[in-house]
């Protein structure tokens, strides 16, 4: 039973990094991440979340605990 229940965990971890994986339109396995590059997306075409993502890849950790600090006012 338990040889059963790591080889259907071991599937199930397959199957996530293979769904992870996809083509995001950052070239065909690449390796770059999506958004980087000179083949990256308009800032004109991204929702309001994903604006704040791409924003937020350009920080340091600090100035993200900064950015969220004043986001919380100060709230633990």
């Amino acid at each position: 039973m338990k040889r059963f229940a790591a080889l259907l965990l071991s599937a199930a971890l397959a199957l996530s990094l293979v769904s992870c994986g996809g083509n995001n339109g950052g070239g065909s396995g690449s390796g770059a991440p999506a958004g980087s590059g000179a083949g990256s997306q308009d800032t004109a075409n991204l929702t309001a979340t994903q604006k704040i993502i791409q924003e937020a890849e350009g920080m340091t950790l600090e100035e993200l605990a900064q950015k969220a600090i004043e986001e919380s006012n100060g709230k633990t």
